[in-house]
């Protein structure tokens, strides 16, 4: 329906009840119910960047609820799906594309549990010896986890939408594969191996350089699984340790 306010003050209402959320967290329900509802009814007059700060913020909270995260990332997957006056859609893909950069971006605090999440995945991005542990929360309508409805809808994004949509899909894609442990990194790679080989996509460039980065980290794998190196106590052999490091910076840089 209708929001209970004019369209032209959307951005405001958002922001006012993002300000108030960052100091009371039961408002933060509200927040989500109306970032999820606000592109459909008003796309025309939401400033994208300000969904991407609320969204950010929902993700980051303790959860308020059962399958916080998974409603964040469900609104999230669900712009692409929604109608709006003809004269709005430009902006709503606009907002799509502002929500498949902030896949990527926010997938640590969206797809690990709240406890790992808790440990400090700001301040040290691959905290876990071989990269973040996704959490195995299914989606009940879908039977899916969380983590596979993201990659589902970036994989259909980077195959299917316009050059630029691909682009920042792939990104997300790698920037996911870069920071999570297997299965998340190897079905992500699997991906980025099928761009590769269609030149039609126009991704080859892009997919390359994320394939560059797992294929040495597998490399480094497979030295440690062969016993060709020492590891530590951690079982990360001092090429994996300075995969990881780098690999962080340039994450923590990005964000």
């Amino acid at each position: 329906g209708t929001p209970p306010f004019p369209k032209a003050m959307i951005s405001q209402v958002l922001n006012e009840l993002l300000r108030k959320t960052s100091k009371i967290p039961s408002f933060a329900p509200v927040l989500l119910e109306l970032t999820t509802k606000c592109p459909e009814e008003a796309a025309g007059r939401l400033d994208p960047i300000l969904l991407a700060e609320c969204w950010k913020a929902l993700a980051s909270m303790r959860p308020m609820m059962e399958g916080w995260k998974r409603k964040i990332v469900k609104g999230m997957l669900s712009l692409r799906e929604k109608s709006c006056p003809r004269g709005e859609m430009l902006k709503l893909q606009e907002i799509d594309r502002i929500a498949i950069w902030s896949l990527g971006r926010l997938a640590p605090l969206l797809l690990c549990s709240w406890e790992e999440e808790a440990e400090g995945v700001e301040e040290e991005v691959l905290s876990k010896a071989s990269g973040l542990r996704a959490q195995e929360d299914v989606d009940p309508e879908t039977g899916m986890a969380t983590w596979q409805l993201v990659l589902q809808h970036l994989k259909h994004a980077a195959a299917f939408e316009r050059l630029e949509t691909r682009h920042l899909a792939v990104h997300a894609l790698g920037t996911i594969a870069l920071q999570f442990a297997d299965p998340v990194r190897i079905s992500v790679y699997e991906h980025l191996v099928d761009l590769t080989n269609e030149e039609g996509y126009g991704l080859m460039g892009v997919a390359a350089s994320y394939l560059a980065a797992l294929d040495e980290w597998y490399d480094a794998v497979l030295e440690v699984e062969e016993g060709r190196v020492l590891v530590d106590a951690q079982g990360l052999s001092a090429r994996q340790r300075g995969w990881l490091r780098g690999i962080s910076s340039q994450l923590l840089a990005f964000s």
